[in-house]
């Protein structure tokens, strides 16, 4: 360069490519993970545990309701408490008491003693037994009126009361209990009142 002028150097030559080296890449970021599969197991989890919770406070609830000790005064034409429970009771055990007294004032032993007692009590005395028991108070025959108190007692049902007759007045006791769908007399026992 003769003349005086400058001239800049030349570039540097570019780097000579490695075949053994891979280029730089930058990594790639993973997508971001959804949240609202987590949300939606979630939720499902809460409700479920919370439909479970409240079929065992229904179930314990009418449980320990049915267990409880009531007792109830019951004049004529009155309704008594029942049995709850499972499956389905077919009889109210003050109507099948009523049936059994009107059964007796009928006459109707054989029926009463067949139809509206327990195998237990059948175990415990023959019909001509039963008959016979009922044959010492004829006043039965002539029912006027009677009181009738209940109390419950878990699994059975206690009945006690007068019978008003021309007879003098009665007083009775007797038990139900529940045999299958059906409340039926576990014991009966009459007196003429003092």
């Amino acid at each position: 360069m003769p003349d005086g002028s400058y001239l800049p150097p030349p570039p540097p030559p570019p780097p000579q490519f490695d075949p053994g080296q891979q280029p730089y890449v930058p990594p790639v970021q993973p997508p971001k993970k959804s949240r609202k599969v987590w949300w939606f197991v979630g939720c499902g989890c809460l409700t479920l545990i919370a439909i479970i919770i409240v079929i065992l406070v229904a179930l314990f609830g009418i449980g320990m309701f049915a267990s409880s000790g009531s007792k109830t005064t019951v004049g004529e034409g009155g309704v008594a408490s029942t049995k709850s429970g499972p499956g389905v009771i077919t009889s109210d055990p003050k109507e099948k008491f009523k049936g059994f007294l009107e059964l007796l004032a009928e006459g109707n032993t054989a029926s009463a003693y067949q139809e509206y007692t327990t195998p237990a009590f059948r175990q415990r005395g023959t019909k001509e037994q039963f008959a016979a028991m009922v044959d010492q108070f004829p006043g039965l025959k002539d029912q006027q009126g009677s009181s009738l108190v209940w109390s419950n007692e878990g699994e059975s049902f206690k009945a006690s009361g007068e019978l008003v007759t021309s007879d003098g007045t009665y007083t009775y006791e007797a038990a139900m209990a529940l045999i299958g769908s059906s409340w039926l007399v576990d014991s009966f026992a009459i007196k003429k009142a003092p």
